[in-house]
This record gives C-alpha cells, structure tokens and sequence, in this order.
C-alpha cells in the first residue's frame, strides 16, 4: 500500500513539473478559479496520473472552469482513466474538450460524472471521432439537468435526433416547467439556452422546433436544405419562442429558403440578430428581407413591419442591384437598431422616412413593383385615422416648433424669429414644411419678402445657425440686383430730405397753392417708392433664376450688376 502511494506520489510530481496549477488544485487553493491543460502540460502526464487529476479535481470546491485541450495526449485510455478519478462530479460549472482524440468509449466513460455534476455548459471542439452516437450518449446523461450550453463545434454529427423525446409519463417534473406541454415534453434538455452545431455534417433538425425555450442556435457549415429551414420557420412562428440570436452562415440557403425565412419573421418579436453569410440567394432572397423589415405597399403595413431585427448580415453582393438593395435595408434595419425596444417608435420613423419621404418611397416602390403615388399611400388611410398619421408627421416636424413655443414661452418675438431660422431659413425642413403645405419652394421667394437694408441681419441668423451653405442659397436669390436697388434707394433718400425741407419751410409760409404742390411731390415720391419695391420683388426672383441658369452671358450680367 506505501509502494502504491509513493509510486502515486511519484507520478503527481512528475505530472506538476512546469505546471504550477497542478499543484493548486492538489492543494485545493481558492485562487484557482480556472484550470487549463493544454497538449505541453499534458505530456507530462501518464497512466495513474490522469486518475489523480480527475480525483483531485472532483475534491477541489473552488474551480468554475475546467479545459483540456491536450491533442493526441487524451484518448479513450486517458479519459477512461481521469473520469474514474472525477466519479463524483466537479464544483466547476464549465467544461471544455478541445482537439482531443477520443471516440465513443472515451464519451461513455463521462456518463457517471455527468449524471452526478451540475454542469451548466459543455463545448467539445475539433473531435471527428464524435458522431451521432457519442452526441445521444452525452445527451442521455445531461437529460433532464441545469445544462444551459451545449457546444459540438467542428466534430462529426450527422444528425441530432437525440434532442427529442416522445410524449410519455417518464419524466413527470418536466411538465412542471415553464413551458408549453406539448413542447417541454419532447425536450430532454429543458434549460437549454444556447445550442452551438457550427461546423458538422447535420441535415435533419427536426427536433429543434420543440425548443422554444433556445436564445441562441448557431448551425453554420450545416446543409440543413429546405426541410431545415421549415423546421426553423415553425420555431420562429411559435409565440413562445424565446430566440434571440440565429446563425445559418454557409447553409446552402437559395432564394426559396431566404423567403421561407423572411416570411416565419414577419410577427416575430424576439429574433435580433440574424446571420446568413456565404449562403447562395442573391436578389429575390435579399428583396423578401427588405420587404420584412419594411414593407411599402402602406402606411399599416410600413408601420406593422418588423422591427425587432437590429443585426442582419447577407451574402455578399455580386452586382451593383443587389448592392444598392443592401443600402435599403440597412437603412431600416439602423432605424430598428436606433429605436430598439420601441416598436411604435420605429414605425413611425420608418412611415417619415419612407412612406412620407417622395424620392425613397419612389425608389422603394420600384423595387418592390408598388404604383407610386401620394394619392395611392392616403386613400388607404382611414379618414378617422388621419389624425394619427399627421401626428406621426408632426413627432417629426411638428413637435420641433411646439418646443420653440415652450422654450420661448412669454417671449413672441424670440419664438418668431427662432421658426425662422429653424423652418424658413433651413432649406431641407422648408422644402419638406413646402411640401406639406402646398407652397412653392425656393429661396426667390422668400427672400423678396426680405428688406435689403436687414440682409446682413438675416445672413448672420443663417450663418450662424445652419452654416456657410445656407448663406450661399441666400447671397445667390439676393445679391444680384442689390446694387442697383441700394443706389436708387438713396436717391430716393435724397429727394424725400430735399422735399420734405421744402415742405417744411412752404408750410411754414402759409401759402396754400404751394401747400397743394408739396402735397402732390410727396405723394409722388410715395408712389416712386411702391415702385421700387414692386421692382425689387420682381427683380430678385429674376436674378437668382438668370445666377443658376446656363446661360453664361446672363450670368455676366447678373454678375456686372452686382
């Protein structure tokens, strides 16, 4: 018995040279909290020795990880042997088998442990002697546990089947969950969140639509085919699915497949992110996703898209249709990322910036073959719902000038010259307020209403809110015949100080005749200057239309008269 334990003792040693955490769990530290032995460490242990380390990892009560990724080093002698030592389970509640060489024998050897050990998350990576049947025995063992994360990434599964059960009264405490019956009952890992199958050979997935419970499935490199993507479509149609996030890169999906997709999303809250990479749809799958997202045959069914959707990554564009189809759909798919969590508000912001929106909604008819009108979006709108609608408008463009009034409240003069800037003197909401109100845009217009004398004044309103962009619009409607105007203006001046001394000194006089003929010059220079203006309303339109002319020789007039 002393020869044993020297020799064990021998074996330990040798074993914890050059690895210090070997030692630790020995010693059962509570500063390891994670354990890896990788193909170096391993070398140094044989026989007895991977008993040991299964036993003392079984007695150490403050491990949370375990990982192992020896190589050629852990085979089915090796895992037969550190599993016999570790029959009790472990207080770690992850466990990771990486690059490993050990096949089924090696699997079963795990069973004792697994039904024994509150493990919340297995990950077996890079084993190819994993098949379908190593898969049933390890899920077997972990039926009915806490496992909330199960990963058989890159091994050898061509099916999983394992997943179901058969409606029975074996396991009673299942219908006890929180689940429906009918579903709960066919699943033997019920806490099951995250489900990772990347990397394998599996073409049959029925038994996933059970698991409504799954947040994340990742089924990348599998050739689940059409029938795959019916059994996912179920899963994403039940109202109890909890799936968050999908991962279906590299599936073989053709267009059929993408629109079967698209179609089972079309009421589904939950799915966020969506992953379908290096798959074979191009146009028609792409344009079922931009329909999803944002459908705009109506304002209702623009409003009613999905908006649950923040991340969705497609197969690489391979022309310049199918690239320019991506930008819209990762424009509405940024406004779901932006207002996620709000639905309603994301509705809106998809009716404003589309529906309301002429040159997308023109674009977006054109793909989706809708008729594109005005007239065609509102004599769908119910005329009891056309409040609604304006007030989605208005959460746009309406609620900006009811926060002036707020801010400026008490104050009508600051309120008034505040809408100015923000509504006359900013081009893109006045061509939109333009729209709205059937008033004809453009930057003649409104700049006759303004006096000449006040354009620095308003220039540095624009300037200094908007930029040097608006300010060029400005100079351009304006500056053309302001010379002209200004040099008749001050004669004007002139002639109305020349008149009215005059004036002052015949009335002085007495003499009624020249009181009359004073009279008749001042009304004459009233007139002139009704003249003037009318000139000058007509005359800057005139300019700023000759200043964007092709015309060049109009525009070295315009130009000399500035």
């Amino acid at each position: 018995m002393a020869r044993n334990r020297n020799r064990e003792d021998e074996l330990w040693w040798r074993a914890s040279v050059g690895n210090h955490d070997i030692n630790l769990i020995m010693n059962n530290d509570p500063d390891l909290k994670h354990f890896s032995l990788e193909t170096v460490g391993a070398g140094s242990l044989f026989g007895v020795a991977w008993e040991l380390l299964g036993r003392f990892i079984a007695d150490n009560d403050y491990l949370e990880t375990i990982s192992l990724s020896t190589g050629h080093h852990l085979t089915d002698t090796e895992m037969i042997l550190f599993f016999n030592g570790m029959k009790n389970g472990s207080a770690a509640k992850e466990f990771t088998l990486s690059g490993n060489s050990f096949g089924l024998s090696g699997i079963r050897s795990m069973v004792p442990s697994l039904c024994s050990w509150n493990l919340t998350n297995l990950t077996i990576i890079g084993s190819s002697c994993i098949n379908a049947e190593c898969f049933a025995v390890l899920v077997d063992a972990l039926h009915g546990g806490p496992i909330e994360t199960l990963s058989f990434n890159a091994c050898n599964l061509q099916n999983i089947s394992a997943l179901e059960i058969e409606i029975d009264d074996t396991f009673p405490h299942l219908l006890a969950m929180d689940c429906t019956t009918e579903d709960i009952s066919r699943c033997k890992l019920p806490y099951l969140h995250t489900l990772d199958l990347d990397r394998n050979n599996i073409q049959n997935i029925s038994s996933l639509e059970y698991y409504t419970h799954l947040k994340e499935l990742y089924l990348d490199g599998n050739d689940i085919g059409r029938d795959g993507c019916m059994v996912i479509s179920k899963l994403l149609q039940k109202e109890d699915s909890s799936l968050r996030v999908l991962s279906l890169n590299s599936t073989s999906m053709g267009d059929d497949e993408a629109e079967i997709l698209a179609s089972s999303l079309q009421h589904n809250t939950k799915l966020t992110d969506l992953s379908l990479l290096d798959n074979q749809f191009r146009v028609k799958g792409c344009m079922a996703f931009l329909k999803l997202l944002n459908d705009i045959s109506s304002i209702d069914r623009t409003y009613n898209s999905n908006h649950s959707l923040t991340s969705l990554d497609l197969p690489r564009s391979i022309d310049s249709f199918s690239c320019g189809l991506k930008k819209h759909i990762d424009f509405v798919r940024r406004i779901n990322e932006e207002q996620e969590g709000n639905a309603e508000a994301a509705g809106r912001a998809k009716v404003i910036e589309t529906i309301l929106n002429s040159r997308r909604r023109m674009c977006l008819s054109r793909l989706q073959g809708i008729d594109y009108s005005y007239g065609r979006v509102f004599t769908e709108v119910d005329p009891d719902l056309l409040p609604n609608v304006l007030a989605l408008v208005g959460g746009k463009h309406g609620q900006s000038v009811r926060r002036i009034n707020e801010e400026q409240e008490g104050n009508a003069e600051a309120a008034g010259r505040a809408k100015v800037i923000e509504t006359i003197l900013n081009s893109r909401k006045r061509m939109y307020l333009s729209r709205l109100q059937g008033i004809a845009n453009s930057y003649g217009r409104v700049s006759t209403e303004v006096d000449p004398v006040l354009l620095p004044n308003v220039l540095a309103l624009v300037g200094g809110k908007h930029g040097q962009s608006e300010m060029y619009l400005m100079l351009v409607a304006i500056i053309p015949d302001l010379a002209s105007i200004m040099n008749k203006k001050d004669v004007l001046k002139q002639e109305v100080a020349e008149n009215v001394w005059t004036a002052a000194v015949e009335f002085g006089a007495g003499d009624k005749s020249r009181r009359k003929t004073v009279k008749k010059n001042l009304a004459s220079i009233m007139k002139k200057k009704d003249v003037l203006k009318q000139e000058v309303a007509e005359n800057v339109p005139t300019a700023a239309n000759e200043f964007g002319a092709g015309d060049k020789s109009r525009r070295k007039t315009v130009k000399k008269k500035r």
